[in-house]
Parts: structure tokens; C-alpha cells; sequence
């Protein structure tokens, strides 16, 4: 066991190139293939065990196939190999978007907005109700979610009677603002999501 004075000793638990000669020596196998190291090692190895008359030594890729029949080794095609990732109850390829956005929101949290706007009269029957996760501490939230409010009430205000009709110009003015008001008080860019109601 390991103290904390040494606890930076390293000791290999790789065997010498002695070590591999006398264990390719004792086996005598007819195949060899050395399935755990970096290509240039594996290749060294293979060269090894030949000279110390491994009937066959072999370099194998991930995801070669070897097949062995009556005593005889031949390569037979390739399967996929390579970091498998597991979501949940998905097994398999994961949309490189996903992880951006899992990603983005990690490193710099989310703001969801609600506003609820009249569809007839076009005026503001609920919110703006701003939601934070990860962006702002507890103690400093207060300000700052004011600020974003006032932020999208200066959006709305702002677009004249026929932009504030078209939901999709709005989102995109009130994600647009909140971006910079959020990367000019805190240096961070969160993801912005505005959901807009019509009722």
C-alpha cells in the first residue's frame, strides 16, 4: 500500500521484453495476437514472439474479424467498434445537436421566458415570467431576473402592432436581447428559450 510520501512512485505493470520472450517461449503458441497496447507496440510485439517461433503472429486493427478454421487463422471482414453511447434507455448514436446543447447548458445554464399575450387585442395578459437554472446564484438572482424582464418588456414594447402578430420575429427579438443582456451582466451566454402564448 501506497503512503503519501511515495504516492507519486509509478511502477509498470507492463512486462519487459524478457519477460514477453520467456512467456512466448513456455506457451509456444501457434497463434499470437497481442490485443492491448498502441499500434507501434503491438507491431513490436508481434516481431517478437516471431522470432521466438510463434507459429503465427499476427497485428490486428479494432474491428478486424479473425476466423479460425481446422487449426488455420484468416481475416474475415470488420465489425463497428469505437465509444458506444448510452442515453438513458437509447443505445447507439446520439445527434452531435444533442450534445452541443446538453453541452451549452452545462457550461452556461438555461433561461426559459413565459409571456401570455391576448390574440385579439395583442396585449400582455400574463408575464413576462422569467425562469433561471444555472445561470445565477440565489442572492444575486433578484436584479438580474428584473432586468431580464424589463429586457423583454422593452422588446415588446418596441415592435410596433404588426411585428408583436408574428410569434416566430418576437421569440427571436426577445432570445436576441436576452442573449445581450445576459453575456453584458455576466459575461455568460445561456440558452435563451421564450415560449409566447397566444390566448
Amino acid at each position: 500500500m501506497l503512503s503519501a510520501k511515495i504516492s507519486e512512485i509509478h511502477v509498470s505493470g507492463h512486462a519487459s521484453r524478457d519477460e514477453l520472450r520467456a512467456m512466448v517461449r513456455t506457451v509456444r503458441p501457434d497463434h499470437f495476437i497481442p490485443v492491448h497496447g498502441e499500434p507501434r507496440h503491438l507491431v513490436m510485439h508481434c516481431a517478437l514472439a516471431r522470432e521466438e517461433g510463434a507459429g503465427v503472429a499476427e497485428f490486428v486493427r479494432n474491428g478486424e474479424v479473425l476466423e479460425f478454421v481446422s487449426g488455420t487463422m484468416s481475416r474475415n471482414g470488420r465489425v463497428p467498434v469505437g465509444r458506444l453511447f448510452v442515453d438513458g434507455k437509447d443505445v447507439g448514436e446520439v445527434e452531435g445537436v444533442l450534445l452541443r446543447d446538453r453541452y451549452h447548458l452545462a457550461q452556461s445554464g438555461l433561461v426559459m421566458v413565459v409571456l401570455a399575450v391576448s390574440r385579439a387585442g395583442g396585449e400582455i395578459l400574463y408575464g413576462p415570467d422569467v425562469v433561471a437554472r444555472g445561470v445565477v446564484s440565489e442572492n444575486g438572482s433578484g436584479m438580474i431576473m428584473e432586468g431580464a424582464r424589463d429586457v423583454i418588456l422593452g422588446v415588446w414594447e418596441e415592435a410596433g402592432d404588426e411585428a408583436r402578430r408574428d410569434m416566430g420575429e418576437m421569440t427571436t427579438g426577445m432570445r436576441k436581447a436576452l442573449r445581450r443582456f445576459f453575456n453584458k451582466r455576466l459575461d455568460r451566454k445561456p440558452m435563451i428559450v421564450p415560449v409566447l402564448l397566444e390566448l
